[in-house]
C-alpha cells in the first residue's frame, strides 16, 4: 500500500523534536505515515488539477482525522503547518464546517510521489477505513449502479503511450505530461481489478458531495483526450449524452416557478439549505415584478435562446453593443462562455460587473430575481456565518442539476443498463443510447414538471 505525498516529507518529519523522543521505530514510521496521510488526503482533493494549480483547500473531519491518526492529530499536523507544507483557513464551526487545509506554494515546488506505507496499524486503519467508506457510499441505490458501470469500464489507450503523449503534449516532462501519466497509470491499474477489495485499497475513490449533490470519482476529471479511449470490459463502445445549456435551463426555469402562482416544493442534498427550505424556498419563490406580460416574453425570450438560439453568440453581441469590449475582450463562442456563466454565479459587490450589466441589460426582469434570490441568500446565511449568497445559490443549482442526472437518471434506469455520470452528462454504451436519452428528457421533465415546456424541446438539446 502507498500514499500521495510531496518528496521531502519524511526529512522533515525526522528532524522534529516529536520524532526524535520517539524510541520505537515502529512508531517513528507510523508518524511519518500520518503526515502522509494528511497530505495524500489534500492531494486526493486536488486529483484533477495540474502540479502547480493543487492549491484548493480541502476539509479534514475531525472524525476522520481521529479515525486515521489518532487524537493527537493535532501534532501532526503543527509538523506540516510549522514547516509550512500546508497552511489552513482555521475556520471551524461544529456540524457546518470542518477546517480546510491546503499544501503551500513552497510544498508543491516539490515532487509529487508514492510513498509506501511503512507502519502495519497504518495500513490497517487506511484499508479498514476505505473499506468502509466505499461499502457506505455503494449502499445508495444510484451510487451502486454508477460504481457497477464504473467498475466495468475499461481504459484502452495507444499501445504506444509515449509516442501519443509525445504528439499531444510534446517530449518535455512539464507538469501536464506528469499530470497525463499519472491519470494513465491510475486508470490502467482499475482495468485489472475485479473486487470492491482493490478500489477500496488503491487511490480510487466515489463520494457524492454533501453541499451540491453531484457524485464524484476518479473518471469525473480524466483528461477529455483519454475519454475516447474508454469502452466497456466486454469491449462496447461508449459516448456520453449531455444536455445543451443545463445550468442556465435551470435557473431559467426556477425564474419561471417564482412567477406561477404556487409555490414549488424543493427538497435538497445540501443540509444547510434543506433545514432551511422554507425560507429558501419563499426566496426562490419571490415575484419582483409588476407587469408580468413582459416578464413572461423575456422568459420565453430566454428559454428560446438557450434552447432554439444562441445564447453565447447574443451575449458576445450585447457586451460589444454596451461597449464593453476592454472589459470581456473575447468574442470567441468558447471562451465566452466562463464570462457568461460569471454572469449568473459572480459574487455581489457594490457595483455590477461587465458580465453582469450584459446579463442584465439582455433580460433585466430575470436579472433582477437572479440578483435578490442571492441577495436574500445571502442574508440568510450570514446570521448563520455560513457561504456567501453567490455560492448558496451554486449550490442550490447543482443540487437541482443532481435531482435530474443522478436521482432522477438513475433511479429510473434498469440494473442492466450501463451508464455513469459527470456532472450535467452520461457517459453509456452507444447501443443503449436511446433509452438514457429518453431517461434524461424524464428525469429533467419531471424535475421541473411544473414549467410548461414541450418533450421535443428537451429531446433535442440532448446530444
Amino acid at each position: 500500500m502507498y500514499l500521495n505525498t510531496i518528496s521531502g516529507v519524511d526529512d522533515v518529519v525526522k528532524s522534529t523534536n516529536q520524532y526524535k523522543n520517539i524510541k520505537q521505530i515502529s512508531y517513528k514510521n507510523r508518524l511519518i505515515d500520518k503526515t502522509n496521510v494528511v497530505i495524500h488526503s489534500i492531494l486526493q482533493g486536488n486529483n484533477h488539477l495540474f502540479q502547480s494549480q493543487k492549491t484548493k483547500a480541502v476539509p479534514l473531519h475531525h472524525d476522520i482525522l481521529i479515525n486515521q491518526i489518532g487524537t493527537g492529530y493535532q501534532n501532526v499536523l503543527n509538523i506540516l503547518l510549522d514547516a509550512k507544507i500546508i497552511s489552513t483557513d482555521r475556520i471551524y464551526k461544529v456540524g457546518t464546517h470542518s477546517r480546510k487545509y491546503r499544501l503551500t506554494d513552497t510544498a508543491l515546488q516539490g515532487q509529487i510521489i508514492k510513498a509506501g506505507v511503512l507502519n502495519k496499524t497504518t495500513i490497517k486503519k487506511l484499508s479498514e477505513f476505505r473499506q468502509k467508506e466505499l461499502t457506505n457510499a455503494l449502499k445508495d441505490t444510484s451510487m451502486f449502479k454508477i460504481f457497477k458501470s464504473i467498475s466495468n469500464t475499461r481504459f484502452n489507450p495507444p499501445s504506444d503511450i509515449k509516442t501519443y503523449l509525445d504528439g499531444l503534449i510534446g517530449i518535455e516532462l512539464n507538469e501536464k505530461r506528469q499530470h497525463y501519466e499519472r491519470f494513465y497509470n491510475q486508470l490502467i491499474e482499475f482495468n485489472d481489478f475485479t473486487s470492491i477489495k482493490q478500489y477500496a485499497e488503491s487511490d480510487f475513490y466515489l463520494m457524492r458531495c454533501r453541499k451540491t449533490g453531484r457524485v464524484y470519482n476518479n473518471f469525473t476529471h480524466i483528461p477529455k483526450d483519454f475519454r475516447k479511449y474508454l469502452i466497456s470490459k466486454d469491449n462496447n463502445e461508449l459516448m456520453e449524452l449531455d444536455l445543451k445549456n443545463s445550468q442556465p435551463l435551470i435557473i431559467a426555469f426556477m425564474f419561471v416557478q417564482s412567477l406561477q402562482p404556487t409555490t414549488a416544493d424543493y427538497n435538497f442534498k445540501n443540509k444547510y439549505l434543506d433545514k432551511n427550505k422554507v425560507k429558501v424556498s419563499k426566496i426562490l419563490n419571490t415575484n419582483y415584478h409588476t407587469n408580468n406580460d413582459a416578464v413572461y416574453n423575456e422568459i420565453m425570450e430566454l428559454i428560446n435562446d438557450l434552447t432554439d438560439g444562441d445564447f453565447y453568440i447574443k451575449f458576445i453581441k450585447a457586451k460589444n453593443d454596451l461597449g464593453f469590449q476592454k472589459h470581456i475582450k473575447t468574442d470567441d463562442r468558447s471562451e465566452i462562455k466562463k464570462h457568461a456563466l460569471k454572469s449568473f454565479y459572480c459574487y455581489l459587490n457594490k457595483y455590477k460587473s461587465y458580465q453582469e450589466k450584459t446579463l442584465c441589460f439582455m433580460y433585466p426582469n430575470f436579472f433582477k430575481w437572479l440578483y435578490n434570490t442571492k441577495l436574500e441568500l445571502g442574508k440568510m446565511s450570514s446570521k448563520d456565518n455560513n457561504v456567501s449568497g453567490n455560492k448558496l445559490f451554486a449550490h442550490l443549482i447543482q443540487n437541482a442539476e443532481s435531482d435530474v442526472f443522478i436521482d432522477g437518471v438513475f433511479n429510473r434506469l434498469n440494473d442492466d443498463i450501463f451508464a455513469w455520470s459527470i456532472h450535467d452528462s452520461i457517459t453509456c454504451l452507444k447501443s443503449d443510447k436511446e433509452v438514457v436519452k429518453e431517461t434524461i428528457a424524464e428525469a429533467f421533465l419531471d424535475r421541473f414538471k411544473d414549467v410548461n415546456i414541450k418533450r421535443s424541446t428537451i429531446d433535442k438539446l440532448i446530444r
